[in-house]
């Protein structure tokens, strides 16, 4: 398995014109954080448009950008939708779980360049304490880390 530029470090909000980038309303909003540190990958050094991969990963509390306490673990299926000699826009279905329950996302994000990529997630809902959730998320990578800012409706 190849180690690929995918994942992600410290999370940060920078502001962006574009509505995909933008930051989620926080009022009435629930706010969970976490940070993925990739375990396994499958995804092509090069990939093609069509490529498929899967990450795996643990799940720990963010604690002030870096990785506290382990909280669980999840996965991520990704698919490269465009490819340029500049990087990948890729669609990705995570699935996060922790002792309360699990919960799905999609993000589609463009991958052009180095550094941290950033793009919004709508959730798709859960099971147990995240069975009827809904809301929205920003996914951001860099290198081996993934962080998630989730924000759940009340």
């Amino acid at each position: 398995m190849t180690t690929a530029a995918l994942g992600v470090g410290a999370f940060t909000f920078a502001p962006h014109s574009d509505p995909a980038h933008a930051k989620p309303e926080s009022r009435g909003k629930k706010k969970v954080e976490w940070i993925a540190v990739k375990k396994v990958h499958t995804q092509p050094q090069h990939p093609r448009v069509g490529d498929n991969w899967t990450m795996y990963f643990d799940l720990h509390q963010s604690r002030n950008g870096k990785p506290g306490r382990t909280v669980g673990d999840g996965s991520a299926q990704c698919s490269a939708v465009q490819v340029t000699p500049q990087g990948a826009i890729a669609q990705c279905q995570y699935v996060l779980r922790n002792d309360r329950g699990t919960l799905a996302l999609t993000s589609l994000m463009d991958r052009f360049g180095q550094g941290t990529h950033t793009a919004g997630a709508p959730v798709h809902g859960g099971t147990r304490a995240y069975a009827e959730a809904e809301g929205d998320a920003v996914v951001s990578m860099n290198h081996e880390r993934i962080a998630f800012r989730v924000r759940l409706d009340d």
